[in-house]
């Protein structure tokens, strides 16, 4: 019994984050939502084009847009449009140019 309640709470903890442009989601970028987010947590995208360089440090994360196409992650030329050092990530379902 003890185990099984160490299981449900270690796993009851993880959030999910909304991002939108129109600002009805949690966050209006994808860089505050990646710092707001703690490792274990699912960033949800939804449609747009998101001109920003996006840089993850140190967290496991699961990033998920709403389509091929539909959700575009554009970086500025500058660095990376989307880095990540140490941690691991789950990417799904946007482009990144």
């Amino acid at each position: 019994m003890t185990l099984l309640a160490l299981i449900i709470c270690q796993t009851g903890f993880a959030a999910t984050h909304v991002v939108d442009a129109s600002g009805s989601g949690d966050f209006a970028t994808i860089q505050e939502a990646v710092d707001a987010a703690a490792s274990g947590d699912t960033i949800e995208i939804g449609v747009g084009t998101f001109a920003e360089n996006v840089s993850i440090s140190a967290k496991t994360l699961t990033i998920s847009g709403s389509g091929v196409g539909s959700t575009i992650v554009e970086g500025d030329g500058s660095t990376a449009a989307l880095s990540a050092t140490s941690g691991g990530l789950s990417l799904s379902n946007f482009t990144v140019t």
